[in-house]
């Protein structure tokens, strides 16, 4: 789903949300404008650094394995948000997407 209030925003520091696809690896990059079904949503606002590392390593196995009982291409829109407050969240899960294979940055236009 397109939620217009954070697509892309930015904060004072750092982004509000990340929009990304969780899933199969190999098709991360190759989704199409539209996916089979609305994202879902995690809420790190207000969390601790520890706690919403926590929040995202428990909940991508749950991600990846909906995307895997999933329609092709087996990926789902995931929106991640952290708030408008001080740059450390946005830092960590700017980090976070980097270092997880089956989760990337999801490109304007894909809901």
């Amino acid at each position: 789903v397109f939620h217009p209030q954070t697509e892309g925003l930015e904060g004072k520091a750092g982004k509000i949300a990340y929009p990304v696809l969780v899933g199969e690896v190999s098709n991360l990059y190759k989704t199409s404008k539209s996916l089979p079904r609305s994202s879902i949503t995690i809420d790190l606002h207000g969390c601790s650094k520890e706690d919403a590392l926590e929040k995202l390593d428990t909940s991508l196995p749950i991600w990846v394995d909906s995307a895997m009982k999933g329609e092709y291409p087996w990926v789902i829109p995931v929106d991640i948000i952290c708030g408008g407050g001080s740059q450390i969240l946005s830092e960590l899960v700017k980090g976070w997407i980097r270092t997880n294979r089956q989760v990337a940055n999801r490109p304007k236009g894909i809901s």
